[in-house]
Parts: structure tokens; C-alpha cells; sequence
């Protein structure tokens, strides 16, 4: 509205500054005539440059994300990382987890967890030490909000010695052959018969308390 108000003191001063330009070119009263309405469509363009952004359409709300780990500068073993968008849900296209720069996990549904719902993060795969935890959501247009924490981790406790090691099973159902879980400070390390990486259906029965029982060590 500023530039509205200010319209007719730009108005009388181009039409001055046009009136004394073409006088002192000794011109006639037709050209002077013209310099005027020249003058004045030249002030109304700039009062319509100067308005235009009256009537804009508002800008969108301030986006941002916050998570479990806000504020933290040491991570326990073991924690939720949860993120939450200051938008709804139905906004949300996106929300990436990523440990010192790489990407470790990708959620595009609600609630949004790191390693899927109600999951953990369990630190035992990184070194001891300082390490970078970004949090990044997306909105469907494009917007984006990000949270970044330093924090530390220690080294992770050895597991009880009964346990520790490697372990084998020979399934005869589903997916035959023999299965190893290796146990340390990692964590628990499953190989299937194939030369892979873990099989949710072993993972559920470690889960359900059969642990390392149902494996022979190897």
C-alpha cells in the first residue's frame, strides 16, 4: 500500500522532470503535449509495478521437522527415531533418514520411524564416537525441512559369553539349507543358505525367544 500512496508525488514528478527535459529542448507545444502523456501512462505502468504485489496470493506456511534425537549430544545404545512434520500427513512426501551423509533409511507413511514403525536405532554399528544424524522432510510441493543433530556413541558391551559367536540351523521347510547367526557387539548377524543377508522368517523366531537355542554352534 506504500507504493500505492506514494503514486501521485512519482505522478507530478516525472511529469515535471518530462515538462523541463523537452523545454529546455526548445521544443513546441504539441511535443510538449506528448512528453506529458507520455509521462503519465510511464507513472501509471510503474504505480501498477508497485501495487502488483497487493492481492498475491499468501505464502505457505513455515515447514519443519523435529525428532526424537532433537537436543541430544550423546545417544544411548538404543533409541527411537522418530520424526514429525509440522504438516499434516497428506502433505508429507518423504521423510529420509541419513547417518554421516548416507542415506539409511527412506519413510514415506506415518508414523515416520527410522528402520520402520516403532523401530529402533541401535548405535552398535558405528564407530565410537562423533557422528551426524539428518533428518529430511519433504513436502508433495516440493518444500523441504531438515534437522540435523551431532551427536556421540559409545562402543557397544560385549554379549553375554553363552551367546556370543556363531551359530547354525538345518531348516527342512520353507527355504531349506542351513542358516548361521553370527552374535557380537554388532549385533545379530544372519546367513541364509544362499549367501545372503537375513530372512524375516528366522528373524521372527530369534524375535520370539528362541534365540540362539534353536542354532548348533558352529
Amino acid at each position: 500500500m506504500q507504493a500505492a500512496s506514494q503514486t501521485p508525488q512519482r505522478f507530478e514528478a516525472a511529469r515535471g522532470t518530462w515538462a523541463r527535459v523537452i523545454t529546455r529542448a526548445g521544443a513546441t507545444r504539441a511535443h510538449r503535449a506528448l512528453a506529458s502523456a507520455a509521462a503519465t501512462a510511464i507513472v501509471l505502468a510503474l504505480a501498477l509495478v508497485g501495487c502488483s504485489g497487493v492481492g498475491t496470493a499468501p505464502a505457505p506456511p513455515k515447514f519443519s521437522v523435529t525428532t526424537t534425537l532433537h537436543g541430544l549430544s550423546k545417544l544411548p545404545h538404543r533409541i527411537h527415531w522418530q520424526a514429525t512434520p509440522s504438516v499434516s500427513a497428506s502433505d508429507v512426501k518423504e521423510v529420509a533418514f541419513l547417518i554421516d551423509d548416507q542415506l539409511a533409511w527412506l519413510e514415506h507413511y506415518p508414523p515416520y520411524f527410522y528402520a520402520d514403525d516403532r523401530n529402533w536405532l541401535v548405535t552398535s554399528f558405528l564407530e565410537p564416537g562423533a557422528h551426524t544424524f539428518v533428518t529430511k522432510a519433504t513436502t508433495l510441493d516440493g518444500r523441504i525441512a531438515v534437522e540435523t543433530v551431532t551427536a556421540t556413541v559409545e562402543a557397544a558391551p560385549q554379549p553375554p559369553a553363552d551367546l556370543a559367536g556363531r551359530w547354525s540351523k538345518t531348516y527342512s521347510g520353507y527355504d531349506p539349507g542351513v542358516w548361521h547367526v553370527t552374535i557380537n557387539t554388532i549385533g545379530w548377524l544372519f546367513d541364509d543358505p544362499h549367501g545372503g543377508g537375513q530372512n524375516h522368517h528366522v528373524l521372527r523366531d530369534v524375535r520370539r525367544g528362541r534365540r540362539a537355542s534353536c542354532f548348533s554352534s558352529s
